[in-house]
């Protein structure tokens, strides 16, 4: 809702966990990234204040448009994305 404030995923651990992992796949897959601030209510948010462990993956998008019909991610990075996440659940489950 338009009240919620953000919840900052670093407050659990477990997150910050998954987030180092995923870090670490990006830099291993020879792919850049970099952290960014989100001041959306993701669903991400509350799922972390129930202690599950969560982490946001974002894929950069023309001109910085998300959430619009002009949104547009190139093919490319939307793989780059796809490959971290399955190396990731690999890895991990």
């Amino acid at each position: 809702t338009e009240n919620t404030k953000p919840v900052p995923l670093t407050k659990n651990v477990k997150s910050v966990e998954v987030h180092d992992k995923i870090e670490n796949i990006i830099k291993r897959l020879g792919y850049s990234c970099m952290p960014i601030p989100s001041g959306a209510g993701h669903d991400a948010m509350q799922i972390a204040k129930s202690g599950i462990p969560v982490c946001m993956l974002f894929i950069p998008c023309k001109e910085g448009t998300s959430h619009s019909p002009e949104e547009h991610a190139k093919a490319e990075d939307i793989f780059k994305a796809s490959r971290v996440l399955l190396t990731y659940l690999t890895e991990s489950y």
